[in-house]
């Protein structure tokens, strides 16, 4: 659950389907630690200072810090 912002990020999917290969999750062997870290970021990491820090509404928006970790 992302924490409330003033200002957007750009969408965080590691399900998002891409050119070649059909999917980023198809590098990346069921049972990789890859996925461990993966789930990490998404769920167990108190981003909550990275949030903080995103209160400007300029520009485009900012990469979501999930994605960063």
């Amino acid at each position: 659950m992302n924490p409330p912002t003033s200002k957007p990020f750009r969408p965080w999917n590691p399900e998002q389907m891409q050119l070649l290969p059909p999917s980023v999750l198809d590098y990346v062997p069921p049972g990789h630690p890859a996925h461990l870290i993966r789930d990490l970021a998404a769920h167990a990491l108190d981003l909550s200072q990275v949030y903080a820090g995103y209160t400007g509404s300029k520009g485009q928006p900012p990469f979501d810090p999930r994605l960063m970790v």
